[in-house]
């Protein structure tokens, strides 16, 4: 009898943990329920899922810790009666089901549906309808409500419906559906900026250079003098009247020369009236310098050195 009592006392024991056991687990997952509804991780509104899991480690980052909080409080345990993990692993499932995920505005449309808020799982196309067809965001109102503007296929708009979005009414103030609303607005992929600022152009590409630079044409400070006659194709022209041809009589002392020059004007009286000619060829230039016998800056030389050509002989 006292074995049977044993037994029985001990069977009861095992009964009652047991269902304190269950009850404790049920309890816990009505709580994990009940965070889940008030503390839940931001969604991509366009995928429908939260990056926090892969941002863990920014839950700590001092310079990351306040946006991390808001945008992830249950990756980094800031929901009510749940720890966090010192090992940086959620203590709730890595990939939570989000209390708000993008669902359809009607249920029984599965495959085209209006977005909604992530943060508030209500869609604001309804209010907007009169958007659908504003040329501005046409294109946006198709890809955000596709359900309310009538595009999803076998949907047309009601013409006897004032809020048709065929007849939108204008507003004052248009505002898009569902502004652009990153899931980790503060949070890049690469906390360290790779490229840092760095001006535009800090040197200018081509500097002014000018296309034909002033070059100063030197002048000489004592320019030659130019004949007012037309100078000859290779005239000799000296800078001061100095005789190209040095004056060299072919025979200074002795008035009768032994090979005498034939004059060029025979008809001159006067024998001994010659011109020079140039010791190392035996020939005159007079007759190539003959326009220069009546020029003021050359009249003396020439009346030296050519008179038969220029016809000073007496």
């Amino acid at each position: 009898m006292l074995a049977y009592l044993t037994i029985l006392g001990l069977l009861s024991g095992a009964s009652t943990r047991t269902i304190h056991s269950a009850n404790e687990r049920d309890h816990t997952q009505h709580r994990e329920r009940q965070v889940r509804q008030v503390c839940f991780d931001r969604v991509d509104p366009r995928t429908g899922v939260s990056d926090c899991p892969s941002r863990v480690a920014f839950c700590t980052n001092p310079i990351y810790q306040q946006v991390m909080w808001e945008q992830c409080p249950l990756t980094c345990g800031r929901c009510p009666g749940v720890l966090p993990n010192p090992g940086g692993v959620n203590p709730v499932p890595v990939n939570p089901v989000p209390v708000n995920p993008v669902v359809p505005v009607n249920p029984g449309t599965t495959t085209c549906f209006d977005r909604v808020h992530p943060v508030t799982g209500v869609s604001d196309c309804p209010s907007r309808r009169d958007l659908c067809n504003r040329p501005d965001y046409q294109q946006l109102m198709a890809e955000q409500c596709p359900l309310t503007c009538g595009r999803c296929p076998g949907i047309l708009p009601d013409p006897s419906n004032p809020l048709n979005p065929v007849n939108p009414v204008n507003p004052v103030n248009p505002v898009p559906v569902n502004p652009v609303v990153p899931v980790n607005p503060v949070v890049p992929v690469n906390p360290v900026p790779v490229n840092p600022v760095v001006p535009v152009n800090p040197v200018p590409v081509n500097p002014v250079v000018p296309v034909n630079p002033v070059v100063p044409v030197p002048v000489p400070v004592n320019p030659v003098p130019v004949p007012v006659n037309p100078i000859p194709v290779n005239p000799v022209v000296p800078v001061n009247p100095v005789p190209v041809n040095p004056v060299v009589p072919v025979n200074p002392v002795v008035p009768a020369p032994v090979n005498p020059i034939a004059p060029v004007n025979p008809g001159i009286v006067n024998p001994n009236c010659r011109d020079y000619v140039d010791p190392r060829t035996g020939v005159s230039d007079c007759l190539r310098m003959v326009q220069f016998c009546r020029d003021p800056g050359y009249i003396q030389v020439m009346s030296e050195q050519c008179p038969r050509t220029c016809g000073f002989c007496v």
